[in-house]
């Protein structure tokens, strides 16, 4: 009985062990493809936000199911998009000191850092790349 207590604690702790390291490796990593990646989906919106189109963007993320609520959603709208815009080819870049200045200008804050947040995680903010991937 020992043993198939021992072995069910060790591969509880296995699964628990692989699961975190998968959820870390999403955190921070623009480059970390989550399992909703889409490459076709990816490339419309990065067009879209490139061409400052916000009704496109907006309609390429309602096509595809695209969650669309959170903070960012209450904040980017037709008028300001263009700075969302600016903020995502800075992020790209990687002038993460201009990403931020453009982030707190909008009012979007710095995103969900480890220990804080409301427990939803940030599924859907998908196009600010450090906070969450676009499709991932």
């Amino acid at each position: 009985m020992n043993k198939k207590i021992w072995l069910a604690m060790v591969v509880v702790f296995v699964i628990s062990a692989a699961s975190l390291i998968v959820v870390m490796a999403y955190k921070g990593n623009p480059d970390v493809k989550g399992p909703n990646y889409d490459a076709d989906v990816q490339t419309k919106l990065e067009a879209a936000i490139d061409a400052g189109n916000y009704d496109a963007w907006i309609q390429i993320r309602k096509d595809n199911n695209l969650p669309m609520q959170g903070r960012m959603f209450q904040v980017i709208n037709k008028d300001n998009f263009g700075k969302f815009a600016e903020m995502h080819e800075a992020m790209l870049s990687g002038d993460t000191i201009k990403a931020d200045s453009v982030r707190a200008e909008l009012g979007l804050g710095q995103g969900m850092k480890q220990g804080q947040g409301n427990g939803q995680g940030c599924k859907m903010n998908a196009d600010l790349q450090n906070s969450c991937p676009m499709t991932r």
